[in-house]
């Protein structure tokens, strides 16, 4: 449904229940997706040294949360412009997923090398990649993930062919809009067609950064007034 405070809420509510069992390896694929979860949407303090420790804690034969945690590091590590940082680690998410042959980490592992591609000007490399990653994705099932492949594509494609547009590909991603009802793909479709709706979502850091996107003129005004009042 895309929402993100009762998503957690529930993890929680299946982690405490996990450790009055005493399920070990529950309460560990459910702290996994805990803080992997929390990571994605901006609601940790310093993401990236918690995904370190928790991906050090983790047994080296639990193949698919080693993947899965390293997977949002890379993540992390590229929305910080460490874009060297993001590809070593994404080299070495390569081996887990490799082992588990998890198929839906391997679309992951796509969109992630695809968009980092994309952040280094490789557009033709990152076009390729999200090509693949849309292949093996389960359509019709997987949404969100097909979502993610199809926006990251026509970003792609606005870059290569600016006056090119493929109507199929934009009914789609408004249709899963519709279907997901998730918050960030409603917003960055709005950012690609410059047509935001401000509000209050579960995501702050992404409403403030539209805010500051649409409202940047009197934004900087007012903080330069700010700062020359204490002067």
């Amino acid at each position: 449904t895309g929402q993100i405070q009762p998503g957690i809420q529930t993890l929680e509510r299946a982690q405490d229940f996990a450790k009055k069992l005493g399920n070990g390896g529950n309460i560990q694929a459910i702290e996994v997706a805990l803080l992997t979860y929390r990571a994605k949407f901006g609601l940790l303090h310093d993401a990236v040294s918690m995904l370190e420790t928790l991906s050090q804690n983790i047994n080296l034969k639990n193949t698919y949360s080693q993947a899965a945690v390293l997977l949002e590091l890379a993540r992390q590590h590229y929305l910080q412009g460490q874009l060297k940082k993001s590809r070593e680690v994404l080299n070495q998410t390569c081996r887990f997923i490799f082992e588990s042959r998890n198929r839906r980490q391997g679309v992951q592992l796509n969109l992630r090398y695809a968009y980092l591609h994309f952040l280094e000007g490789e557009y033709e490399q990152a076009l390729n990649l999200t090509q693949n990653a849309l292949r093996d994705i389960a359509q019709g099932v997987e949404l969100a993930l097909e979502i993610e492949a199809l926006g990251l594509q026509e970003k792609v494609l606005k870059v290569l062919h600016p006056t090119a547009n493929d109507t199929s590909r934009s009914a789609r991603i408004l249709q899963l809009n519709r279907l997901t009802g998730r918050d960030i793909s409603r917003r960055i479709s709005g950012r690609m067609k410059e047509d935001l709706a401000l509000g209050v979502t579960q995501d702050p850091m992404a409403d403030l950064r539209d805010r500051i996107k649409v409202n940047k003129p009197s934004l900087i005004k007012s903080n330069w007034e700010a700062i020359l009042q204490t002067k």
